[in-house]
C-alpha cells in the first residue's frame, strides 16, 4: 500500500510538472528578458550620461574657439602693426639712433646731444602703460638742441614717429629764444635762433604669443 501510493505520488508530481513545464520555461525566459533589458537600459543610460557631458564639452570647446575667432578678427592686424613696427620686440636702440641722426640731418637741426638710458620693466615710478600679463619695457631718452624755427622741433618728432621701429611718448619739452644770440642782428646771422629740451620715453612690448602652445597637426 505505501508503495502504491508512493508510485502514485510520483505519478502525480510528473504529471504537475510536464503540464507546467512550459509555463515554468516562458516565466524563466521572461525572468531572463527582464534582467537583460534591466541590464540594457543602466547601460544606455550611463551611455547617455557620458554623450551628454561630451556634448557639453564640445559646446564649451566651441564656445571658447568662437571667443578666439572673434579676438583674433579683432586683434590680428593691430598686432601685426606693432610686430612690423618693432614695438612688440627687443628695444631697437641702435635703430633709433640712426634714425634720430637721419631726422637731424634731414631738418637742418644746427645742434643736437642725446642721453639714451638703460631699458627698464615698466613699473609704477617710470610709467602709466602697465599690464598684468603683458611685459612692457621702457627706455628713456634726453634730448637737448638747438633750431632755427619752432616748427624744426615738431618735424623732428614726427620723423621719428614715422621711421623709428618702435613706439614712443614726450614727456615733456621746453623751447625758448637762444640767449648766447638773442641781440636782431646776430640772430639773423645765426641758424641756432632756439634751444630747448624734450624727454621721451620709448616702449617695447614682449611677445607673449611665443609661449602659447600649437597643437600639433596628426600625421
Amino acid at each position: 500500500m505505501n508503495n502504491f501510493s508512493l508510485a502514485n505520488l510520483f505519478a502525480t508530481h510528473a504529471y504537475f510538472l510536464r503540464k507546467h513545464s512550459f509555463k515554468f520555461l516562458s516565466i524563466g525566459l521572461s525572468l531572463i528578458a527582464l534582467i537583460t533589458a534591466m541590464v540594457i537600459h543602466k547601460s544606455a543610460e550611463q551611455n547617455l550620461t557620458v554623450a551628454k557631458g561630451m556634448l557639453q564639452q564640445q559646446q564649451a570647446m566651441n564656445s571658447e574657439a568662437d571667443q578666439s575667432d572673434t579676438l583674433l578678427n579683432e586683434y590680428l592686424n593691430p598686432y601685426n602693426t606693432l610686430k612690423n613696427r618693432k614695438v612688440i620686440a627687443p628695444p631697437a636702440r641702435l635703430q633709433w639712433l640712426e634714425t634720430l641722426q637721419t631726422a637731424v640731418d634731414e631738418n637742418l637741426i644746427p645742434k643736437l646731444t642725446f642721453v639714451l638710458s638703460p631699458t627698464a620693466p615698466a613699473s609704477a615710478e617710470n610709467t602709466i602703460y602697465l599690464h598684468e600679463t603683458i611685459g612692457v619695457k621702457v627706455t628713456p631718452m634726453r634730448l637737448e638742441f638747438t633750431l632755427m624755427h619752432e616748427g624744426d622741433l615738431l618735424r623732428l618728432l614726427n620723423d621719428l614717429h614715422t621711421q623709428a621701429k618702435g613706439e614712443f611718448s614726450v614727456e615733456s619739452c621746453e623751447l625758448a629764444r637762444n640767449e648766447e644770440y638773442k641781440a636782431a642782428a646776430e640772430s639773423m646771422l645765426s641758424r641756432e635762433t632756439f634751444k630747448g629740451a624734450c624727454d621721451l620715453k620709448w616702449y617695447s612690448l614682449s611677445d607673449i604669443t611665443s609661449a602659447w602652445e600649437v597643437p600639433h597637426e596628426s600625421q
